[in-house]
């Protein structure tokens, strides 16, 4: 047995408040959940949005229109989903979800700056070039947002490992 692993394992758990159930709890119930929920609130928006972007039934023109209605949308989506996950990053100690957390914000402000561009550029485009772009905004966003996506459930899973130690199952 290695004590010095075994020392430096029980002290992270201690810093990280996971030697105390209530704590982990807190986390891994609450905190989880608020991340959770924004981040699959927000996936579902994005869905939509892809799924109308690709679908065969409406032409170009009816997504061009509905330009306001998706900006509104996404703008609200987006701006609850950053603040729902800073108030719930601000009382987490799990440094994977942290940075990535951070990133994803990031990523999102990133994301809703170049599409507030977009439309705001409308007139500029034809029905069919405003879809490529939305597309383009989506294939960037989309694999930063599944890692944080990840990141969630690889932490969950982590939480509920050390909730079952706990004798929590």
């Amino acid at each position: 047995m290695n004590i010095r692993r075994i020392i430096k394992e029980e002290l992270l758990k201690e810093v990280g408040g996971y030697d105390d159930p209530t704590i982990m709890g807190t986390h891994a119930g609450a905190t989880m959940g608020m991340l959770s929920g924004s981040y699959n609130k927000l996936m579902n928006v994005i869905t939509d949005l892809a799924n109308l972007l690709i679908s065969e039934d409406n032409p170009g023109g009816d997504k061009f229109k509905a330009s306001k209605e998706i900006m509104e949308v996404l703008d609200g989506v987006i701006n609850e989903t950053i603040d729902v996950t800073k108030k719930a990053l601000a009382d987490f100690t799990e440094d994977d979800v942290l940075m990535m957390g951070k990133n994803y914000i990031k990523d999102l402000k990133t994301f809703l700056k170049r599409a507030r561009l977009i439309s705001g550029l409308i007139s500029t485009y034809t029905p069919k070039q405003y879809t490529e772009e939305l597309k383009k905004l989506l294939m960037d966003v989309l694999p930063k947002m599944k890692e944080y996506g990840d990141t969630l459930i690889k932490s969950s899973q982590m939480f509920q490992s050390r909730m079952s130690s706990f004798g929590f199952n």
